[in-house]
């Protein structure tokens, strides 16, 4: 009896795990053309399973199923069964990395791509993704990061790119041919001086590490969601970072509709800056929906200045805030839901609030009859990219 496609892909759908869909991919050629889309549609490789990028180099068919696609190197198992603690210490340590491994390219320092003979798996497998949208690079070892290279000669046009390689001739002719680009995040950024900027013309997200990537990419290009962090820690230069990444924002092509300039320490005279200038600078005050993070004030007086400036934000429905100097912190629901409810009284549009303390974050969203309420299953990290 023949089937339609559509029965096998529905049945396929509602198998839950890989091993299973697997098993049906060898019952007949209905189910094993739709196990096949289901197992390939999105992927993750590393080193451990590298043969999977062997079977893509193989076999074109199945490489072109490839829709997304992460490609972990140095990413060791240990590191997934560490305790709830450990992502500080590992987030801290991967800026210090990044900083390092950044500091020495400005420098003049040259680094080597890797000799790590999985690259070359690699790429061959990233020619035949032909298919391909969404990929993320996610890189450990600084070894690592000078293999762009292995991007040459792919034809796919991306929507989301993460990118953890160096910022180096081979990502910009790369980044080059990407006018379906979307979203995109860079780990490093240097002046590559007379090197070409790609020109990527559907660019709305921006996430980077290093505000002068912002200040270059911005200009000329719909960029409507920026995520970046200050480099210097001294008021001066961060002051003069911002008036160049505000500048960027005026020669954006799209509306601001969020912005997080992260800071290493956030302090009120620091944030207190901050919000005044995106208040008083239309191009990030018209549209602006997201807004972070910015250090909360304790005093009442001080507060009731913050909550003066986010009223000239009048399309604002989520801020992210940092209570961490708060002593003692008001860390507990009542005290969040109060704080929320405050803000409210002067931004009642604000629907979520984001509580930072050292790290932790905590959600405050309204519901219905604009009851607020921790939101537990709220993903705070994907907010600035939503709303």
């Amino acid at each position: 009896m023949d089937v339609s496609p559509e029965v096998y892909r529905d049945i396929v759908r509602n198998v839950g795990r890989r091993s299973d869909i697997a098993t049906l991919a060898r019952v007949c050629k209905g189910f094993r053309i739709a196990a096949q889309r289901a197992l390939y549609n999105t992927l993750i490789v590393g080193e451990a399973d590298v043969e999977l990028c062997g079977t893509l180099v193989t076999s074109p068919r199945l490489a072109s199923l490839v829709i997304a696609l992460t490609v972990q190197m140095g990413r060791l198992e240990e590191e997934e069964d560490e305790e709830d603690d450990a992502p500080v210490e590992e987030t801290e340590a991967e800026e210090r990395t990044t900083r390092s491994s950044s500091d020495r390219r400005r420098s003049g320092e040259k680094s080597s791509p890797s000799p790590n003979p999985a690259w070359t798996t690699i790429a061959g497998a990233l020619r035949n993704t032909t298919r391909l949208r969404h990929l993320t690079v996610d890189i450990a070892d600084l070894a690592d990061f000078p293999n762009a290279w292995v991007l040459a000669g792919c034809t796919f046009q991306l929507h989301t790119f993460h990118c953890d390689f160096d910022w180096d001739q081979p990502l910009l002719e790369f980044l080059a041919t990407q006018t379906e680009l979307h979203d995109l995040f860079i780990r490093d950024y240097v002046d590559l001086g007379t090197a070409q900027s790609p020109t990527l013309p559907s660019l709305s997200a921006l996430e980077c590490t290093f505000t002068e990537a912002a200040a270059t990419l911005t200009p000329g290009r719909p960029i409507s969601r920026l995520k970046t962090c200050f480099s210097h820690t001294d008021a001066v230069g961060r002051r003069a970072e911002l008036v160049a990444v505000l500048a960027a924002l005026r020669l954006s092509t799209g509306p601001i509709y969020a912005l997080d300039i992260a800071d290493g320490i956030y302090t009120e005279p620091a944030s207190m800056e901050l919000l005044h200038k995106i208040a008083h600078t239309p191009a990030t005050a018209s549209e602006l929906r997201y807004l972070g993070t910015l250090a909360l004030p304790v005093g009442g007086r001080k507060r009731l200045q913050f909550y003066g400036l986010l009223m000239r934000l009048r399309r604002l429905r989520c801020l992210e805030v940092d209570i961490s100097q708060w002593s003692p912190p008001p860390t507990s629901s009542p005290a969040l839901r109060a704080l929320a409810a405050e803000l409210r009284l002067y931004c009642p549009d604000v629907s979520t609030v984001v509580f930072v303390h050292e790290f932790e974050r905590t959600v405050v969203n309204t519901t219905l009859g604009s009851v607020l309420k921790i939101d537990d299953a709220a993903a705070p990290e994907s907010m600035w990219r939503e709303i």
